[in-house]
């Protein structure tokens, strides 16, 4: 690999390190030798969560091999201004930070009815408690057994806990109302995003860096409810795009929820701001552009 970068002449070289132990320091290996030995400009691309809490385990050894790698490092390009504050600028200046939100396809192509008898709120992420979705399932039979024109679809991979998830769908008293469908994809993702009204993400997973999930809600019109860890707040407006919950409890969960249930207009208001806001802010288009941007001024 040495051998091959003697010869290698890019102008920069992009890294996008995990921060867990073994992955960040095979990862920065690259780092390292184009970095700090070969002194090539080296941008350190971050989509993910949890540097501090590595640095902070390590020790004084390893955290100086941290400082150093990102300390000589050109820029440091993370998702969110948050994760920036929480994670890197404790030993990085403000000069090599340029955040860059995440980007996605607009996929807003099919013709989807919605049925306008029941209101249906969306969960769409890993079925992993961290993710939220059961304290959302708590909220959602309180909610069916006060309202009777209310559903919840909950979606995504099951990560090995079908047995568990089947066991407590299968037990509530609304589960014709309360369902778990599995993972989706492609068009079926598309159809289920399209028949919802609300959108809700009561994450509590502390690593938690975008919440994608969030603008791929704001492509189909849908008003969110989410959570304020990473860099959520700055992509869910509080009071414009939905609500971010203060507290992830299940009253906290319910009464926004219960906002957006029994106002229409609210839930239409608030769904054109996000379509709006996701052409304007986080299309795969503006994602590239930014990045093309960010390289022609380095």
């Amino acid at each position: 690999m040495i051998m091959n970068l003697v010869f290698f002449r890019p102008d920069f070289v992009i890294f996008s390190p995990a921060f867990n132990y073994i992955s960040f320091i095979k990862d920065s290996i690259p780092l390292f030798i184009t970095g700090i030995i070969f002194r090539k400009r080296c941008i350190v691309w971050i989509h993910g969560n949890g540097l501090k809490l590595l640095y902070d385990k390590s020790n004084k050894m390893f955290k100086n091999y941290i400082r150093v790698l990102f300390s000589r490092s050109y820029k440091i390009v993370p998702v969110a201004k948050r994760l920036c504050e929480q994670n890197y600028n404790f030993f990085v200046s403000d000069d090599k930070i340029e955040i860059l939100n995440n980007g996605i396809p607009d996929r807003n192509r099919l013709s989807v009815e919605k049925n306008t008898n029941n209101i249906q709120v969306l969960y769409f992420s890993n079925m992993i408690v961290e993710k939220g979705w059961k304290i959302l399932h708590e909220a959602a039979t309180i909610i069916c057994s006060e309202l009777s024109n209310v559903c919840f679809l909950f979606a995504g991979a099951d990560n090995g806990n079908i047995i568990e998830i089947n066991k407590i769908f299968e037990k509530s008293n609304y589960k014709n109302r309360i369902k778990y469908v599995g993972p989706k994809y492609e068009d079926e993702k598309e159809i289920i995003f399209k028949e919802s009204d609300i959108f809700c993400f009561p994450t509590l997973y502390p690593l938690e860096t975008f919440g994608i999930v969030n603008i791929e809600a704001m492509m189909y019109s849908l008003p969110i409810i989410s959570s304020n860890m990473g860099g959520i707040p700055e992509i869910v407006i509080d009071g414009k795009s939905g609500y971010i919950l203060g507290n992830i409890d299940i009253n906290s969960i319910k009464q926004k929820l219960m906002l957006l249930i029994t106002n229409e207009d609210l839930r239409v208001k608030m769904g054109k701001y996000n379509r709006d806001r996701f052409l304007n802010n986080y299309t795969i288009e503006i994602f590239i552009n930014k990045w093309i941007k960010l390289l022609n001024e380095c």
